[in-house]
C-alpha cells in the first residue's frame, strides 16, 4: 500500500556545510510536501520492521538527534514510517534515489570543498558524520580544514582526537586501483594532443580528456591508461610535481 508522509529530505542533508559552527549541520525545519513510501516495496518493508523493533521513545530520540520534532497529530505508525523514510534517504536505499559521485570541480570555494572533492578518506569521513547525525564533530572537521589555527583556539583540545582524524586522512597515501586517473595542473598551453604524448611515453592510452581550468593556465582533466600498471608509475612520476609559480600538479587515482 502507498503511504503518504511529510517528505524530509531536507531535513537530514547539511544545510550549509560551509557555514558557522553554530549553525546545526541538519535542517529541523519541516517541510510540508507529501511524498508517497510504498510500504509493499521489499526494501522499505525491510527497514521498517527493523524500526518496528524500536520502542517508541527511541524513535523519538533518534529523530529528535536529526532536530526532527515528531508531530503530535501523528500516530506511532505515521512516526516510525517518518523514521524508515529519514533512514533511507540518509543510507541511499529510498526507492528511486542513490547516492551520487561527487564529480571534481576545476576550482573550488574553499579548502574544505577542495579536501571534499580530491581526497576520499576526508569525503567519507563527512559522509558518516553527517548520516550518523554528529553533527560537532563535522561542524570540528570543517573548521579545521578550512583554518587549523583559528579551530583549535576555538575548541582546544576538546576534539583533538577529530583534528588528528583529519589530518591523516588528507596525507594517507591513495592506492591506484584502476587505470584511470584524473589530473590538473598541467599547462593549458600543453593542450589534449601534447599531454597524451606525455602520458603516452609511460604507456599505451586508452582515453584521454582534458579542460582548462578557471584561472586559463593549467589543465584538468581525466586520463585512462591501458594496463593499471602504466596509471601507477603515473601516478608515481607525476603527482606533487611543482611546475612553479605555485602551481603544483595533482594526480587522483578513479576507483
Amino acid at each position: 500500500m502507498l503511504f503518504s508522509l511529510v517528505s524530509f529530505f531536507l531535513c537530514i542533508t547539511c544545510t550549509n556545510a560551509f557555514g558557522p559552527i553554530s549553525r546545526p549541520a541538519f535542517n529541523s525545519h519541516i517541510r510540508t510536501g507529501l511524498n508517497a513510501l510504498d510500504y509493499s516495496d521489499p526494501v522499505v518493508s525491510e527497514e521498517f520492521t527493523k524500526v518496528q523493533g524500536l520502542t517508541f521513545e527511541d524513535v523519538e530520540t533518534e529523530l529528535g538527534d536529526l532536530g526532527i520534532p515528531c508531530p503530535p497529530t501523528m500516530n506511532d505508525f505515521d512516526i516510525r514510517m517518518m523514521l524508515v523514510e529519514v533512514r533511507m534517504r540518509s543510507n541511499g536505499t529510498m526507492p528511486g534515489t542513490e547516492k551520487k559521485k561527487r564529480e571534481k570541480k576545476a576550482s573550488y570555494s574553499n579548502k574544505f570543498e577542495e579536501m571534499l572533492y580530491t581526497k576520499p578518506n576526508i569525503e567519507k569521513m563527512y559522509d558518516e558524520f553527517r548520516e550518523n547525525g554528529n553533527n560537532n564533530d563535522l561542524n570540528a572537521m570543517i573548521d579545521y580544514i578550512n583554518d587549523k589555527e583559528l579551530a583549535i583556539t576555538r575548541y582546544g583540545a576538546t576534539y583533538q582526537n577529530i583534528f588528528d582524524q583529519v589530518d591523516a586522512a588528507i596525507t594517507a597515501k591513495v592506492e591506484v586501483t584502476s587505470p584511470k586517473l584524473d589530473f590538473s595542473g598541467f599547462p593549458s598551453n600543453m593542450g589534449e594532443a601534447a599531454l597524451e604524448m606525455t602520458f603516452g611515453a609511460l604507456g599505451a592510452v586508452k582515453s584521454i580528456n582534458c579542460q582548462p581550468n578557471d584561472d586559463g593556465l593549467t589543465l584538468y582533466g581525466t586520463v585512462e591508461f591501458e594496463e593499471i600498471d602504466v596509471a601507477k608509475v603515473c601516478m608515481k612520476q607525476y603527482d606533487g610535481m611543482d611546475m612553479g609559480l605555485g602551481t603544483v600538479i595533482k594526480m587522483d587515482p578513479v576507483q
